[in-house]
């Protein structure tokens, strides 16, 4: 009896694991390759699809500065650079995730065109080595250098997806004056649906020993949310950017209602909000135009 219990527990860990793990890599990105000189290459992989890219090299470029004694490593693109300023765009990722993730946006010939744009690995995440931050306002402050990038003066606009929608969020509330616009792709915001059982569950010995180590890491960024998003509650109205919200009603990572809720919120913001009825957690690569034409229109604004 005790050696089946055993085994049982055994099986539903593996189980918890593989599920976990099969729910957060759905999508995949992979990063820059050189296999032509002149050009940065990149592959999004999709169920099993693949979709390449490439940036000229004279276009895009990695960088990397200091934060407290810590590296933020981004990626920057600027198409004619010498021909005045365009509107800052900073795309920042969930957990896990890295600068790649925005890749096909990054090779878009009508963003390179209009934008100038910014993919972060964001501190903890990717060549922005170092331990997990938990804090979102230590997240958002991180930013300060990229958003001092922009030289139009009317603002950065920031994209985040899953985890990195509080995170913009939390940075529209402290730099007002530097955004313009704000973009949430499938985000987290409200405190009570901060988690799934699987977060809990996969903080728990020996569980957690058990993840993988990018899993691990991005659900020790999970847990401490709760507590991040109920202090950000009265920090809303602080934001009046215009805002859009796009959330797939297939979602099994972040709860679908965390839109209406960002929505609800926004109280001196106005508010577009998407849903697509059949999209997941990756909204954004299944249904990327909807994001070149949110970005659009801030060019037809002007």
């Amino acid at each position: 009896m005790l050696l089946a219990c055993r085994n049982l527990r055994s099986v539903l860990i593996c189980t918890l694991c593989v599920t976990l793990y099969v729910l957060s890599f759905s999508a995949h990105a992979s990063e820059a390759t050189e296999v032509d000189e002149s050009f940065w290459n990149f592959t999004v992989e999709i169920n099993g699809e693949s979709n390449d890219y490439r940036i000229p090299k004279s276009e895009m470029h990695r960088e990397t500065v200091d934060i407290n004694g810590r590296p933020l490593h981004f990626v920057e693109v600027y198409r004619d650079r010498d021909k005045g300023p365009k509107p800052l765009v900073i795309f920042v990722h969930g957990t896990p995730g890295g600068w790649f993730d925005q890749s096909s946006f990054l090779a878009n010939e009508f963003l390179r065109d209009h934008f100038h744009m910014i993919a972060v690995d964001r501190l903890g995440h990717g060549r922005s080595e170092g331990k997990i931050v938990s804090s979102l306002q230590a997240q958002a402050a991180s930013f300060k250098p990229l958003l001092d990038r922009n030289t139009t003066g009317n603002g950065a606009i920031l994209v985040g997806h899953s985890l990195g929608g509080p995170i913009i969020a939390r940075t529209a509330m402290d730099y007002p004056k530097q955004i313009s616009g704000l973009i949430f792709i499938a985000s987290t915001g409200d405190p009570k649906r901060s988690r799934r059982w699987y977060n809990n569950v996969g903080g728990i010995p020996p569980i957690c020993w058990l993840l993988p180590r990018q899993l691990a890491r991005a659900n020790r960024e999970i847990l401490p949310l709760k507590k991040e998003l109920t202090a950000m509650l009265p920090l809303w109205e602080k934001i009046s950017a215009p805002t859009t919200i796009i959330q797939g009603n297939r979602d099994t990572l972040v709860h679908p209602k965390n839109a209406d809720f960002i929505e609800k919120v926004l109280v001196n913001a106005e508010v577009n909000k998407v849903v697509y009825p059949d999209a997941d957690h990756f909204v954004h690569w299944q249904q990327p135009q909807i994001i070149v034409d949110v970005l659009r229109g801030f060019v037809d604004k002007n």
